[in-house]
Formats: C-alpha cells, sequence, structure tokens
C-alpha cells in the first residue's frame, strides 16, 4: 500500500509530503475504561487486547520517506474508547497547529485527510471528564510521550486530560489560518448528515467522502484533485462598518454570479472575482484594512477602505438643493445626503411620520425576528441585507437548498433548476433528484467509469447501467461502483443503508407476518442492486447468523447493537436473472447495562444517609471515649490527693485565756 501510495501522489504533484497519526479519545472516564488495569478492547469484547488509549500520536513528520511509512503503518496502533464520538478534533487542530512539528512548508496546499468510523467531540463534552479548562488553539502540544506504537521519534498530544475539546469555531478560525483543506473519508454513510453540517460550518475547502479498503487510492486521488480544482476567495470579517458581496465569474461562464468560489477550475484558466463594498457606518479609525484571500494558498490582496463622513469644503459653502426629487420633494440635497423636512425620515425621505417607526408588517407576530434577522425594517418594509434573501419578510434563501454533488451549486446551478426559498429544489426539466443532480438523459458521469485496464473508459464495465453517475450492477456481479469484482470477492453490504433500514425496521416489527415485511419495510431492493427475499427474512440466534454468513453489525440506540447475516444466492424474476438475499437477524439486541436513573438517585441518597450514620456513630464513640478518660483521670486524683488542715487566716477563737501574774505558777485546787 505504501507504494502504491507513492505512486498515486506522484501522480497528482511532483514535490509531495506525506506523514501520519493516530487518535482515539481522551484517556479519562467517561471516554475510557476507568480501570487501569483493563486494556480497552476487552471492555469492549473485541477478543483482541490492545494499547492504552491515546488522544492523539504524531508518528511520521512530512516527507517522501516511503519506507517509514511502511514502519508506521505496520505498527501495532488499535485501541478504543467506550463511546461513541471521538476526540477527532482534538488530533486535527493540533496536526494544524504544530507547524514545525509535523513539517508544514510555507506556500503549499495542505491537505488533511481525517479517516473517520464515529462523531466528533466538540467543546463542552470535556466536562464530563472534569476538564473545563478552553482549549488554547493558538499553542502546540505534542511532547515525547510513554511512545505507546514503538515508533521512533512519534511526539504525544500530552495535555488532553487538561484541556476540553476545540469548539466548531476554533476548527474553522485554526484551519482559516493555515489555509488547510479537509478530506472527512468516512467508514459509514450514516454520519455523513453530521459531517456534512461541519463542512458547512468551515471555511476551507473540505469533502466528505465514504472510504472502504478498495477505494483509499482512489479517494485519494479524487478528492485532491478536487480540492485542487476549487479556487474561492474570501474576505476578513469586515466588522460592523462594512458590507462586503462578492461576485465570482467562472471559467466557461458570461456572466457574474453572487458568491465566491468555482469548482473544478482548469490549470491556467482565469477565474474573474468582483466585490461591492459598502460603508454601512461611519469607520472609528482613519482606514480600515480588508484582505482578500485564497482558502488554498497564501495569496492574498490588501484593499485599504477611508470613511468620507465629513466634508469641510462641501459644507463651508452652505447650499443645499431644496426639495430635490431624490428626497421627495420634502428635503433637500446637501453634500449628496437627503435632509429631510419635518416627520420625513429615511434615505431618500421616503418614511413618512406614520411609517416610519411602524414595523408590524415586518414581523410575523414575533417583534424580536424583525425581516426574519436577514434584514432591516426601513418604512415598515423588510430591506434584506443580501441578494441571496428575499420575500416579505426575508425568510427566502436561495442559497438554502442542497448543492449538486457534481456542479458545487444550489440546485446544480441556474441551468438545471431553481431554489424555493425553503430547501427544495425545483428542477427544470431533464433533471431530477432533491440536489437537480440527476439528467433524465443519463448521460455518462465520470463515476461509472472503471479504473481496472481491462474494463478501462467502459460504462460500468459492461455489466451495469449507469444511472445518475451510479451504477446498477448486474447478477452475479459485485455491486461495487464500477462492477467489476465478481460476487462474492469483495467486502460485504454492511455500509448498504437501504439494508440497514430494512434490518432495523424488520427488528422493530418482529411481530409482523413474512407477508407484510416487504411493504411494511420496503425490504426489496438495496441500494447495490441485490433483491431481498422477504419471505426468507429470519430471526435467528447468535450463533446461526455468525455461521457460515457475512455478518454486520447495526449499531442503535442506548448503545445497543444488533447482528445480521445475509446470504447471497442467484435467482430470477420473470427472464431477468438477479442476486437474491436471504437475511438472518439476531433475536435480541446487544445492549451494554444500563442503571435506572431512579436507582442510581437512590443509590445515591442512601449511601450519603449511611455515610452519615457511620460519621456519627464514630463521633460519638470518640466522644464517649474521650469522656470515659476524662472522668477516669478525675476519680484517681480524688483519691489519691492528701488534704492539709489549713485555718482562715481572719479567723479568730472566741475563747481567750489571761493569766494573771500574780498568781502564776500556783494551783489554789
Amino acid at each position: 500500500m505504501s507504494e502504491k501510495i507513492q505512486q498515486t501522489l506522484g501522480e497528482l504533484t511532483r514535490n509531495w509530503r506525506i506523514g501520519v497519526g493516530f487518535f482515539v479519545d481522551k484517556p479519562v472516564f467517561p471516554y475510557v475504561q476507568p480501570n487501569p488495569s483493563a486494556a480497552p478492547c476487552d471492555s469492549l469484547g473485541f477478543g483482541e487486547r490492545c494499547i492504552d488509549t491515546f488522544s492523539y500520536i504524531h508518528a511520521m513528520d512530512l516527507s517522501q520517506n516511503v519506507v517509514e511509512l511502511k514502519e508506521v503503518t505496520a505498527a501495532k496502533t488499535i485501541s478504543a474508547n467506550l463511546d461513541a464520538p471521538e476526540g477527532s478534533l482534538d488530533a486535527l487542530l493540533q496536526a494544524v497547529i504544530c507547524r514545525s512539528q509535523i513539517g508544514w512548508r510555507s506556500n503549499s496546499r495542505k491537505v488533511v485527510l481525517l479517516a473517520i468510523d464515529g462523531g466528533f467531540h466538540m467543546a463542552g463534552d470535556g466536562r464530563f471528564g472534569g476538564i473545563i479548562e478552553p482549549f488554547p488553539e493558538s499553542q502546540c502540544h505534542l511532547e515525547t510521550g510513554r511512545n505507546k506504537l514503538n515508533v521512533t521519534g512519534s511526539l504525544e498530544y500530552v495535555n488532553a486530560t487538561r484541556f476540553d475539546y476545540p469548539s466548531i469555531g476554533q476548527v474553522a478560525k485554526v484551519l482559516s489560518d493555515a489555509k488547510v483543506s479537509v478530506i472527512f473519508a468516512l467508514k459509514s454513510d450514516s454520519y455523513t448528515p453530521l459531517y456534512m453540517q461541519l463542512k458547512h460550518a468551515l471555511p476551507v475547502v473540505t469533502e466528505v467522502d465514504l472510504v472502504t479498503n478498495d477505494n483509499v487510492l482512489e479517494l485519494i486521488k479524487k478528492n485532491y484533485r478536487s480540492i485542487a480544482e476549487t479556487v474561492e476567495i474570501r474576505a476578513n470579517d469586515p466588522g460592523l462598518w462594512l458590507n462586503i458581496t462578492s461576485e465570482v465569474r467562472c471559467p466557461g461562464e458570461t456572466d457574474f454570479k453572487l458568491g465566491n468560489r468555482c469548482h473544478r477550475v482548469p490549470l491556467g484558466a482565469t477565474v474573474s472575482y468582483r466585490a461591492t463594498v459598502t460603508l454601512t457606518k461611519c469607520l472609528p479609525r482613519p482606514e480600515e484594512i480588508v484582505h482578500f484571500a485564497s482558502t488554498t494558498s497564501d495569496d492574498r490582496m490588501e484593499v485599504r477602505i477611508k470613511s468620507l463622513c465629513n466634508c469641510p469644503e462641501c459644507e463651508a459653502k452652505a447650499n443645499p438643493l431644496q426639495k430635490v426629487p431624490k428626497c421627495q420633494n420634502v428635503g433637500h440635497l446637501e453634500c449628496g445626503v437627503c435632509s429631510c423636512h419635518g416627520n420625513y425620515s429615511g434615505d431618500s425621505c421616503q418614511c413618512d411620520a406614520q411609517t416610519g417607526s411602524q414595523v408590524d408588517q415586518c414581523h410575523s407576530g414575533d417583534v424580536s425576528n424583525i425581516c426574519s434577522k436577514n434584514g432591516r425594517c426601513v418604512c415598515n418594509k423588510c430591506v434584506c441585507y443580501k441578494d441571496n434573501y428575499y420575500g416579505k419578510l426575508c425568510e427566502l434563501d436561495k442559497l438554502s437548498c442542497p448543492d449538486s454533488w457534481d456542479t458545487k451549486e444550489p440546485c446544480g446551478g441556474p441551468s438545471r433548476g431553481e431554489c424555493d426559498g425553503k430547501r427544495t429544489c425545483i428542477c427544470k426539466p431533464g433533471y431530477s433528484e432533491k440536489d437537480c443532480s440527476c439528467s433524465d438523459a443519463n448521460k455518462l458521469k465520470p463515476d461509472c467509469h472503471s479504473k481496472k485496464e481491462q474494463y478501462k473508459d467502459m460504462q460500468c464495465s459492461n455489466h451495469g447501467t449507469c444511472i445518475c453517475g451510479r451504477c446498477v450492477c448486474e447478477a452475479l456481479w459485485s455491486s461495487d461502483p464500477h462492477c467489476d469484482t465478481k460476487a462474492g470477492s469483495t467486502g460485504s453490504l454492511c455500509n448498504d443503508e437501504g439494508l440497514r433500514r430494512c434490518v432495523e425496521c424488520v427488528f422493530n416489527n418482529r411481530k409482523l407476518a413474512p407477508e407484510d415485511r416487504q411493504t411494511q419495510c420496503n425490504c426489496s431492493l438495496v441500494e447495490e442492486g441485490v433483491w431481498i427475499d422477504a419471505s426468507k427474512i429470519q430471526l435467528t440466534p447468535q450463533s446461526e447468523v455468525i455461521n457460515d454468513k457475512s455478518t454486520c453489525v447495526l449499531n442503535m440506540a442506548n448503545e445497543c447493537s444488533l447482528l445480521y447475516g445475509y446470504i447471497i444466492g442467484d435467482g430470477s424474476i420473470g427472464s431477468r436473472s438477479i442476486r437474491n438475499m436471504t437475511l438472518f437477524i439476531q433475536e435480541e439486541k446487544q445492549c451494554r447495562d444500563r442503571v435506572s436513573p431512579l436507582i442510581l438517585v437512590l443509590i445515591v441518597v442512601a449511601a450519603v444517609v449511611i455515610v452519615g450514620i457511620i460519621i456519627l456513630l464514630i463521633w460519638k464513640a470518640l466522644i464517649t471515649i474521650s469522656d470515659r478518660r476524662e472522668f477516669a483521670k478525675f476519680k484517681s486524683q480524688t483519691q489519691n490527693s492528701a488534704w492539709g488542715a489549713g485555718e482562715n487566716p481572719v479567723y479568730r477563737d472566741p475563747n481567750t485565756t489571761v493569766t494573771n501574774p500574780v498568781f502564776a505558777g500556783k494551783n489554789d485546787f
């Protein structure tokens, strides 16, 4: 694979570089197993021990070293986390911010291929793990770690447990500043809507595509060319003082259209841009600098804007034009600006005293939602901020409809359809699908041509029919994108969305009779061209699902999963040969043990009460022991004390003896 990647990149550019990194999630509970002695894979029942969970490890700097690439990709990198979302945004921003550590060059096209099989964590999710410090978007935190991958020179995001996940706004700013494009390579189509929303929130060229073991090289080539052939110019945030409207004329077009991006631009072609800068209020400083820059390179243009809000020479003349038509004949024109008389107001004095202050025609009942927040109310009428907004309340948006997969324009562009302003395309005759991408003439699309030499330039390898750029394969041929592989020789249909919907519907309605399943659950033709035999859908134990069948896993709500397997055989409908699928679905879904919230509350309350009682008992025991010791000490001192005789010094005996000296020594008695 390393040599094939080298060859593929060499076909795209001569001066290529490639680097490698790996990511999982923050290594703290509840994202990983809290028991440090348990391997991450053990808790998920993979049957394989793996390395400790890590946030992001940069394993190989950007270079053309194919030998190192082979060694890095051969390293044991299997790990796991507990929840479905991943720490992909952590890894993405570290790979972009750490320019010197990764080896990014200036004046080069920078592309990150992010291979993912789940959703993503973003700002605020870190609080579940006790992480509250915001992500620092200007600092690199790649340092030498514990070398979990056993790769020489690897760097690890060491502060993953200190900083929260980045926000979408931070991701947009970092990617925009660094001029980095992203390819989101998804393993499952179920996450496509999520990453399409993320794509529209990012100001850089971004692609979302499905990846399998067989189409990695083709995915890199196709999406790199899409990025390289996309030309987009963006202006920096002009603030509250300027309003910038961009128009573009792509190669082959004669008129300018609202927008700033062209797709499939040939090498050497010219793209014309036209920008209208409107001053909404006087600048707070002498001049404002606006940068118009490419989103994929370091090229940019600087425009300096000055506001002439004070006109000393004009004002000094003091000769305004009185009651001119431009001011509705109710104001005079002074220095090009209307000065309205009386109660008239507005840019051209078009508002009288009554309409000037009314807004009841500028909202649909909610006063806080003036002009759908897409315009301003002038004379009780909405004036929309941008040309793509229209309608009485500026409630319609020409750009709200889905972009066509090939033209990247809403509803495929003016030649295919128009947007009704409410996210729905009105396709012109000859086109269909929700984005008007499908031509009724069934024109061949490049995606219908196989890349294998024996089928080169053949529509669906002559084994199927190309419908709207997608191959519907004949029986006995695999339902891959080009029908160029025999059935049974490639991977399973686990990612087929139609099959997954059928399995989930049958399981949720397993009490239905077999004859009702096809109608209720639409279990007929799956997306890849295989017919499901509704009469042979079986609900069986897990052992029967796994035994000698192609086995898939369907992730369901509440952290539950459902196994299902299938066997594909030959069949026919009338004279037409088809591929029949016999479907086996597990009887009971497998769910991670969950504790009732009521039980959790009772456990917490009981724990608090028990701990409180224990603390009181300990306190009582300590007080009792202390009192007994003091009493024993007092009793001992009382028994052993020797009291001395003492008299009150102020006490005088009432008996007094006086000796007569005459009779001294004589005794008459």
